[in-house]
């Protein structure tokens, strides 16, 4: 179950680790939530190991996309075959 912001809000109050932002906006909260949704690491070593993967996911997916795929067919010119 996931844990509502004020919820989390009066955990970090509780810890001392709560903070006061004005200077973000709806956008910015909403970009920094989907730049690390996808990242479920426990420490520092997991998270920099889910990142390598990202990177080498994308470059596998770079290189996939950059293949040069033949659209052309076999060239039947000048040789009919009935």
């Amino acid at each position: 179950m996931e844990k509502t912001p004020e919820a989390i809000l009066a955990e970090e109050a509780g810890s001392g680790r709560a903070k006061e932002v004005s200077n973000l906006s709806t956008e910015d909260i909403a970009q920094f939530e989907d730049d690390t949704s996808g990242i479920d690491a426990f420490s520092e070593n997991d998270a920099r190991e889910e990142r390598i993967e990202l990177d080498n996911d994308t470059v596998d997916t770079l290189v996939n996309d950059s293949q040069e795929f033949s659209d052309e067919g076999i060239s039947n010119e000048g040789h009919d075959r009935d």
